[in-house]
């Protein structure tokens, strides 16, 4: 099987073209291929600035290949004392949105890092 970008599609290999179920097995990976969701996986850098005392702030950031029907997940690769990610949606075709959450009685500022973000598409 070949990687792509948005998952992992059926053979095109003709190494089974001769066998006498052919058109069964290659009508069955098609159908298994269409109904798995397809799973895409992207390194982003996110800059959040300054989050302020006990609010939250939502930060978009631009990631090609998203669409508004993804369901994505989010992985910040370190721990802010104080900071919480609240969530994340595609607000808009290839645009990512995380929200960060303050904590504290005080401004916070999350470090720029590099996040990663699995999307998942059906």
């Amino acid at each position: 099987m070949s990687l792509t970008e948005k998952g992992i599609s059926p053979p095109r290999d003709t190494w089974f073209q001769d066998a006498p179920f052919y058109r069964e097995i290659w009508d069955w990976m098609s159908r298994l291929y269409a109904v798995f969701p397809k799973v895409s996986t992207y390194s982003i850098t996110i800059s959040p600035g300054a989050v302020s005392a006990n609010t939250n702030k939502e930060v978009t950031v631009t990631v090609t290949g998203l669409n508004t029907s993804d369901i994505v997940y989010v992985n910040k690769p370190t721990m802010t004392t104080g900071i919480v990610l609240g969530g994340a949606r595609v607000s808009a075709a290839n645009t990512l949105a995380v929200v960060y959450g303050n904590l504290t009685a005080g401004s916070l500022t999350p470090a720029s890092e590099s996040y990663t973000v699995v999307a998942v598409r059906k």
